[in-house]
C-alpha cells in the first residue's frame, strides 16, 4: 500500500499516468527575468538548463517571456531518473480561490495515443517542467495573464510521454533480466529523442547482449502486469530490489514478475505488452563495464523501417538483394581496395621518376662544386604550367608538385649516389639539403602585391634523428609567416611574400653567414 502523506509521490502522474487532460489550479506564478524567478533558476542546476535549452531552441524567445507556474495538482511528469520531462500546455477556465478537481481525468485516460492535438490559442505552453526545492515547477511561455487561483485545464503531449513510458518499462525489463543472469547493476539511463541508453557495471557479450534481448522478447510477449507500490525504506531492509542510491523514507517500487524489482520515480506502462518491442542497436565499452543504445516500442518500428528504407537504396546503388548487400558491399570493398593499390602505384611511380629526374640534376650542381656548400636551392616564381623552366629543364608543374613523399624518395636515392661519389660531398657531414620554393596558381593566390609559396625542404643527413630541416626552417619562419612543419629530415608549407623581398632573404648576409644555402 502506498504510504498516506507522501506529497512527491501524491500528485496526478503517479496516481494515474495515463491522465492526459485534467483540472488544476495556478498557486504561483515568477516571471524567470523577476528577482525571486531568477534566483530560484540560478540556484537550480536543471532548471538553469531547462531555461538555457528554451532560449536555444526557440531564438526568437528571450528571459522576459519565460514564466515559472506551480500548480495546486499535476499530470506534468518532472524531469528526473532517466526520463525527461512532459511538455503540454495549460488553458485558462474559470478563477478559483481553491483547488480546482480533476474528477474528470478517468474520461481523459486512454492507454494508446491519438494524433497529437492542435494548441488552442489561449493555452499556455508548457516547455519543461522541473522540480526545484521541493516544488514542481512547469516552464511557461505566454502565463503573463495568468494570476494565483486561475482555474486551467493541463494537456500533456501524450504520444511523447507514451514513448517515453515504453522506453522507461523496456528499460527495466533489460536491467532486471542482465541483473538475474549476469548479476550485473544498471549504473545509467537515459531516454533521448531516439534512443535510450543504459550503462552497466560489467562487459557483456554480443551473445549475451542478444540473449537478454530474446529473453526480453518473452516478458513482452508475456504481457505481464507492471505492478506499482509504495514502502517505508525501514520495511524493504531484508527486500532484493535495484536502486542506484542509498533511499530513506517511502520507496516507489516497479515490480515485473520474475524479471525486475526496482525503486523508481518514472512513469510505465500497465502492461508489458503494451511495449511491443525492443531491440539493442549498439553496445561499446563504457568506464569499465558497457553501454547499450536500446530503442522500443514505436521507436523500434521506426528504426527497422529507416533501416530497410537506407538498405534498400544500398541494394539498388549497388544492384544486389535486400538479402544480398554483405555480399555486395564486400564486392565493392574489394574493387575499391585494387583501384586504391593501383593507384599507390601509380603515385609511387610518379615520385620516383620526379626524384630521379631532380637526382640527375642535383648531379651537375653538387657533385661538380668545389666548395660543397651546405644547402642547395631552386626557387620558380612563375605559375605551374605556364611553360617550362629554362634553368633547369624540369617543367613548372611538375617543381610545384614536388611534395615530402617526393622528397624522401630524393633524399634516398641521392644519398645512395652521394655515398658512391668520389668527390668532397661523399662524407656525411657534407651532404646537402635542398629547398624547393614553388608559387601557388594565380587561382590559389592572394590578391595584392604578395605572393602565395609552397616550400618542401630535406636534409640528406645519413642521421635522420639529427636533421637539420627544423633549424633550417626556423630561419625561414624569423623572416616570413611560415605556416608548416615536419621532421628533422624534411618539412613542408606555405607562407606569403613579396617576390623581390624572397630573393633579398636568399641573398642576406644573415642568410648566407650560416653557410645554409647557395645559389
Amino acid at each position: 500500500m502506498r504510504e498516506q502523506g507522501v506529497s512527491n509521490f501524491d500528485i496526478l502522474v503517479y496516481r494515474d499516468p495515463y491522465c492526459r487532460s485534467w483540472r488544476s489550479t495556478v498557486l504561483t506564478l515568477l516571471p524567470i527575468s523577476g528577482t525571486e524567478g531568477a534566483g530560484l533558476a540560478a540556484a537550480e542546476h536543471e532548471l538553469t538548463k531547462a531555461v538555457r535549452l528554451t532560449l536555444r531552441d526557440a531564438p526568437e524567445l528571450t528571459e522576459d517571456d519565460l514564466w515559472l507556474v506551480e500548480l495546486s495538482d499535476t499530470g506534468f511528469y518532472p524531469e528526473g531518473g532517466g526520463q525527461p520531462y512532459d511538455i503540454g500546455y495549460l488553458r485558462p477556465e474559470e478563477a478559483s480561490g481553491g483547488v480546482v478537481g480533476v474528477e474528470d481525468s478517468a474520461a481523459q485516460t486512454e492507454a494508446v495515443p491519438r494524433e497529437p492535438e492542435a494548441r488552442p490559442d489561449d493555452a499556455v505552453a508548457v516547455l519543461a517542467v522541473i522540480t526545484a526545492r521541493g516544488r514542481i515547477w512547469h516552464l511557461c511561455v505566454g502565463a503573463d495573464d495568468l494570476l494565483p487561483g486561475t482555474g486551467v485545464r493541463g494537456q500533456i503531449d501524450w504520444e511523447r510521454r507514451y514513448d517515453h513510458m515504453q522506453q522507461h518499462s523496456a528499460e527495466h525489463i533489460y536491467s532486471g533480466l542482465v541483473k538475474r543472469e549476469y548479476g550485473l547493476d544498471n549504473v545509467g539511463f537515459a531516454i533521448g529523442k531516439e534512443t535510450t541508453t543504459l550503462d552497466f557495471s560489467g562487459p557483456l557479450t554480443a551473445e549475451q547482449i542478444r540473449r537478454i534481448e530474446r529473453l526480453a522478447a518473452r516478458v513482452i510477449a508475456a504481457d505481464l502486469p507492471i505492478e506499482v507500490s509504495y514502502h517505508a525504506a525501514t520495511d524493504l531492509a531484508e527486500r532484493d530490489y535495484r536502486a542506484k542510491l542509498e533511499l530513506d523514507g517511502v520507496v516507489r517500487l516497479v515490480e515485473i514478475e520474475d524479471t525486475d524489482c526496482c525503486a523508481c520515480c518514472g512513469t510505465q506502462m500497465r502492461r508489458t505488452g503494451e511495449i511491443g518491442a525492443l531491440r539493442i542497436i549498439r553496445h561499446e565499452a563504457w568506464k569499465g563495464g558497457v553501454r547499450l543504445t536500446m530503442v522500443a516500442g514505436r521507436r523500434c518500428a521506426d528504426f527497422v523501417d529507416r533501416l530497410l528504407d537506407q538498405a534498400d537504396r544500398a541494394g539498388t546503388l549497388l544492384s544486389v538483394p535486400l538479402l544480398g548487400l554483405e555480399r555486395g558491399v564486400e564486392d565493392l570493398l574489394g574493387r575499391y581496395e585494387a583501384a586504391n593499390q593501383g593507384l599507390k602505384l601509380a603515385l609511387q611511380a610518379q615520385a620516383e621518376e620526379r626524384a630521379g629526374l631532380l637526382a640527375d640534376q642535383l648531379d651537375a650542381v653538387v657533385l661538380g662544386d668545389a666548395e660543397s656548400a651546405d644547402v642547395y636551392y631552386r626557387v620558380d616564381y612563375l605559375p605551374p604550367g605556364t611553360r617550362d623552366d629554362e634553368r633547369t629543364g624540369i617543367r613548372a608543374e611538375q617543381a610545384a608538385n614536388v611534395n615530402r613523399n617526393t622528397i624522401e624518395l630524393l633524399s634516398k636515392m641521392y644519398r645512395e649516389r652521394l655515398q658512391l661519389a668520389e668527390s668532397e660531398v661523399a662524407e656525411p657531414s657534407a651532404w646537402p639539403a635542398l629547398l624547393f620554393i614553388t608559387e601557388f596558381s594565380p587561382s590559389e593566390s592572394e590578391n595584392g602585391a604578395e605572393r602565395v609559396f609552397r616550400f618542401v625542404l630535406a636534409d640528406f643527413a645519413a642521421d635522420s634523428k639529427h636533421g637539420r630541416a627544423r633549424e633550417y626552417l626556423n630561419v625561414l619562419k624569423r623572416a616570413f609567416e611560415i605556416r608548416g612543419g615536419g621532421s628533422p629530415t624534411s618539412v613542408q608549407g606555405q607562407f606569403s611574400a613579396d617576390s623581390e623581398d624572397l630573393s633579398r632573404f636568399l641573398e642576406t648576409s644573415d642568410w648566407l653567414e650560416l653557410k645554409k644555402f647557395k645559389v
